[in-house]
C-alpha cells in the first residue's frame, strides 16, 4: 500500500480519531471506577474495549491501542472486585 492511499484511506474516516481519544478516557475512567463501583467499571471498559477497536485504524491508533488496554484492565479489576465482594459477603454472613 502506498502512502497516498493510506493517507487517503484515514482522510475517509476523521471520526476514528474521536474514537481511539473516547476509548483512552474510558479506560482510564473504567480503571478509577472499578475500585468503586464494579458495574460501572464493567460498563465503561466494555464501551471503550469496543471505541478501541473501532478506533485502531485511526491516525491514533496509539492511543486506541492504550486504551483497549486499559478497558481490558478495567473489566478485569471489575470482575476481581465483585468476586471479592461476592466471596467476603458470603464469608460474613455465618
Amino acid at each position: 500500500m502506498e502512502p497516498t492511499q493510506i493517507q487517503s484511506d484515514l482522510k475517509r474516516f476523521p471520526e476514528r480519531n474521536k474514537e481511539a481519544q473516547v476509548a483512552l478516557v474510558l479506560g482510564i475512567v473504567g480503571v478509577f471506577s472499578s475500585f468503586v463501583f464494579a458495574l460501572a467499571g464493567i460498563i465503561c471498559g466494555l464501551i471503550g474495549l469496543i471505541m478501541g477497536l473501532r478506533g485502531r485504524k485511526s491516525e491514533k491508533g496509539n492511543l486506541a491501542v492504550v486504551g483497549i488496554v486499559l478497558s481490558g484492565l478495567a473489566m478485569g479489576f471489575s470482575f476481581l472486585h465483585a468476586l471479592l465482594k461476592a466471596v467476603l459477603m458470603t464469608a460474613f454472613q455465618h
